[in-house]
């Protein structure tokens, strides 16, 4: 079609996306569009399909750089419900209604599955078919057109304010655990929102102590994959934080900033920040179970997790009036809008005294000469 003296090619590709592309004669765009439909239909014939299996494990294998824990949830989606019902299948005799039918409804009548796990299990099955697609093994993708299960959106009323540790809570916390490396890495937490993967991942290089500043480039992760558990594991992996957001600075305040020299002056020599003896990141389980349950017990304190001083350092610049895109950027949400859905429960609650301040900056009395 014409459309601002250019012509457009308006098409679906392999993965059922909707794709345009402009060109400057009529020629071009008919030449252009064969192009696409040809290449969408250049698929093997049903003889030389692989089964779903087959396929399963092929999109497996191209996904093999991607996180540990990331791999080994779709290890299990695949092997633990995909391949016991339609695994032997040709991949061409699987339809929108048998994966509603065997796969969809099979696993919600078990109950063992929430809804939103279901649907990522038809998700991945999805992604699996799109790389079938990409390579020119087979353009129909049945598990996009799948219905979902029905699923009630989460909000913050998900996180119980039970489940977030008060202020005086965590200056208890802090006061029972061990000055250095268990104190230390509790306040850092407390002061900054980080997620334990990425205080674990904290490097010397990435304090700068001038500007008063902590860089988040990193996190580390222990996870593994199936076939790594089988085999052994491996140590500590780095990878970029969960979002591209999630690359930031924040502000140290000084008191954390003299902790972290004081700590400087212990810690085991290297390049990380928060490490064992001999000079490894710690884990996460080992902090938890050696530096914060030890903490709780003798601050007489409920348990929570690691990840409860993010919430506890969220809740708190909610409730002091910060707005939520600044409590997004300190977090590392990809927008302001995640942060909101979160801690919705918080947002409801929250005050501040911007209009006040705006009241008597409206009603004082003018200075002479404005």
């Amino acid at each position: 079609m014409l459309f601002l003296g250019k012509w457009v090619v308006d098409y679906r590709d392999a993965t059922g996306r909707r794709r345009w592309e402009t060109y400057r004669t009529r020629e071009e765009a008919k030449r252009a569009l064969s192009e696409r439909l040809r290449a969408q239909t250049a698929t093997l014939p049903p003889t030389e399909l692989p089964t779903v299996e087959e396929a399963c494990e092929a999109w497996l294998r191209s996904r093999a750089d991607r996180r540990p824990s990331t791999v080994y949830l779709w290890q299990t989606y695949i092997r633990r419900h995909i391949v016991p019902r339609i695994g032997r299948l040709r991949v061409d005799r699987v339809t929108p209604a048998l994966l509603e039918q065997d796969l969809r409804n099979s696993l919600s009548r078990e109950g063992r599955l929430a809804p939103r796990t279901i649907n990522r299990v038809l998700a991945t099955l999805a992604s699996v078919y799109d790389y079938l697609a990409r390579h020119g093994i087979h353009d129909r993708n049945p598990a996009r057109l799948a219905e979902r299960l029905r699923v009630e959106h989460k909000t913050g009323e998900d996180i119980s304010p039970e489940d977030v540790p008060t202020p005086e809570e965590v200056k208890a916390l802090l006061f029972a655990a061990p000055p250095g490396l268990p104190r230390t890495a509790l306040l850092t937490l407390a002061l900054t929102g980080m997620r334990a993967g990425e205080l674990l991942a904290l490097k010397w290089e990435d304090i700068d102590f001038e500007a008063g500043r902590i860089h988040i480039r990193r996190a580390v992760t222990w996870a593994q994959t199936g076939e790594e558990r089988r085999t052994g594991g491996v140590g500590p992996r780095f990878f970029p934080p969960k979002t591209r957001a999630g690359r930031r600075e924040v502000e140290a305040p000084p008191e954390l900033l003299s902790a972290l020299k004081r700590w400087r002056l212990e810690c085991p020599p290297g390049e990380f920040v928060f490490v064992r003896r001999d000079g490894v990141p710690m884990h996460r389980k080992t902090l938890t179970e050696t530096v914060l349950r030890p903490a709780q017990a003798r601050a007489g304190l409920r348990p929570f997790g690691l990840h409860a001083f993010r919430h506890f350092f969220a809740s708190e610049l909610i409730r002091r009036g910060y707005p939520p895109t600044e409590v997004a950027a300190r977090l590392g949400h990809s927008s302001p809008q995640v942060t909101m859905s979160i801690y919705a429960r918080w947002y409801r609650g929250a005050s501040s005294d911007a209009v006040e301040k705006l009241a008597k900056t409206l009603l004082s009395p003018a200075r002479s000469g404005e």
